[in-house]
């Protein structure tokens, strides 16, 4: 990407109000991101360094949401199958949303990934050789223990709507029904 590029980049999506006509926060989000995406045809989605130029709550929004996105369509398998990077960053999304039981689970599948058993009394690494005869085709059981743990839990999106509304003066800088203390006071407030 063009280094002028990279600043349009790092600037802010604009949620529209046709974004939210309908929509819950972090619909209106998720398509406001996209369509900032769009603007980039050299755009890679899982280009770590990329996403980070965001301001930090599009960064949130985004890792959250490929992680939710991934995992209810195919499972933690296909979250780490498809993204190779931001394992990090995603871990942090969820704590600061905070969705701590949803991190916990992603830890679990993360220590999975890099072959390493994430029950407390073993958590010695398997060294990477010996992980399918160690495991003895058993990852995929685990993974789908930590899926049937996923879908029990509190949806993300709740979250992210909870996360967009306390970050609302940020990520919607343009609209006027954003809170303010006036605005509580006299009993406005954000819609939905």
């Amino acid at each position: 990407m063009k280094k002028t590029d990279l600043v349009k980049f790092g600037s802010a999506p604009n949620i529209t109000p046709e974004d939210l006509d309908g929509s819950s926060y972090f619909e209106a989000a998720w398509k406001a991101l996209w369509r900032h995406f769009d603007q980039f045809e050299t755009f890679q989605l899982n280009d770590v360094a990329t996403i980070l130029l965001l301001p930090r709550p599009w960064q949130v929004i985004y890792f959250v949401g490929v992680y939710d996105a991934q995992v209810s369509n195919g499972g933690l398998d296909q979250f780490f199958f498809n993204e190779q990077a931001g394992h990090d960053e995603t871990l942090e999304a969820l704590r600061e949303i905070p969705a701590e039981a949803h991190a916990r689970v992603f830890q679990r599948g993360l220590a999975i990934q890099e072959g390493k058993n994430y029950r407390d009394r073993r958590k010695t690494a398997i060294a990477t050789d010996d992980l399918a005869l160690a495991l003895q085709g058993g990852r995929e059981e685990w993974y789908e223990r930590l899926d049937r743990h996923f879908f029990k839990l509190a949806g993300l999106d709740s979250r992210l709507n909870h996360y967009i509304k306390r970050n609302a003066a940020m990520l919607l800088p343009n609209h006027s029904f954003h809170r303010t203390r006036a605005n509580s006071r006299a009993g406005r407030s954000l819609p939905r």
